[in-house]
């Protein structure tokens, strides 16, 4: 979330959008994450005057997302109504599934620039604005007025935060506050936030107990080997910095025999490169057949289609991993 003083729009990030637009390098008021965003747009000959986004009104198949966020939205709906602020929520793609509250201009106007239900506000259709670029970049984003890429979205700000599934960790939806340009606050950026983590707890709801522990104990594996990874980032970066300034490695290396300490280096950056691997491809469904093949395709890539992966039975039976020694 940007600092309380981004959210001044002022006379030089229009005139900075300005010269960006006409290819001249002065840009110094603009923040590094609405250039990157900007350049994506460019890059996708998006143009600042498009004005017809992709609608698709069919949002059944988002039933149990919005079963989930239906209560959430009913407080901001309550919280906001007859305010300069209107609520959106979208699915993992930007499409927008439903808006609440807004007093009835600031509402009109959103009609006008097809924010509404059905209608796809994803970065590559509609710019840089705080719904699209948070599923880009995956984080709370926040736009403010000239910030967005299209000439009619600068009369508003908006504040999107992510709502990710608790258990896979997928991307969701967007929880997203809108209001005039010149009426925005930092405020929105957290209130975003909050219901969007409200909209998580909600989602968490609809797995069984078992997939929660499931989730559970692979966020403490996760936890664990990151914790390992960066040991070994550490230990790597003091080894790479005794050598920049000639320190002789002590002797013996631990449990490496004679190996040098320059060995013993680019052993822990291996295992380092195979526990960042192993934390992105290793667990990314509940299926355990997937998961074993996950696995042999990280520790022997060669002969994945080749090997077998034994199981204990409480993983199996989908348990918990009983006490050492029983």
């Amino acid at each position: 979330m940007p600092d309380a003083g981004l959210w001044e729009a002022g006379s030089a990030g229009a005139r900075a959008r300005e010269l960006y637009l006409a290819g001249a390098p002065q840009l110094s008021p603009v923040r590094p994450p609405i250039l990157a965003s900007w350049d994506r747009c460019r890059t996708q000959g998006l143009s600042p005057d498009h004005d017809d986004l992709p609608y698709q009104p069919d949002l059944e198949s988002e039933e149990l997302l919005l079963r989930a966020a239906g209560p959430v939205l009913q407080r901001l709906h309550t919280q906001l109504l007859d305010t300069r602020v209107s609520v959106l929520f979208t699915d993992a793609g930007g499409r927008v599934l439903e808006r609440r509250a807004g007093e009835r201009s600031l509402n009109r106007q959103l009609d006008r620039v097809q924010a509404a239900p059905g209608f796809s506000y994803a970065e590559d259709h509609a710019g840089t604005n705080g719904i699209g670029t948070a599923v880009t970049e995956r984080r709370p984003f926040a736009v403010i007025g000239s910030e967005h890429f299209a000439e009619r979205l600068q009369l508003f700000a908006c504040a999107g935060s992510p709502v990710l599934d608790p258990v896979t960790g997928e991307l969701r939806g967007i929880v997203d506050l809108t209001t005039w340009h010149h009426e925005a606050h930092p405020l929105m950026a957290a209130l975003a936030r909050e219901a969007a983590l409200a909209v998580q707890l909600r989602l968490l709801d609809q797995y069984s107990q078992r997939e929660r522990a499931w989730a559970a104990s692979r966020r403490r594996e996760l936890t664990r080997m990151e914790r390992t990874a960066e040991e070994l980032a550490l230990q790597a970066a003091r080894i790479s910095a005794r050598s920049r300034r000639g320190v002789p490695p002590p002797r013996p290396v631990p449990a490496a025999g004679d190996e040098s300490l320059t060995e013993a280096a680019f052993a822990a950056r291996q295992r380092l490169a195979l526990l960042c691997e192993a934390g992105v491809r290793i667990g990314t469904t509940l299926e355990l057949d997937r998961t074993a093949e996950e696995l042999a395709e990280v520790a022997v890539p060669e002969l994945a289609g080749l090997v077998a992966v034994d199981l204990a039975e409480w993983v199996l039976a989908g348990e918990e991993q009983p006490p050492a020694g029983l």
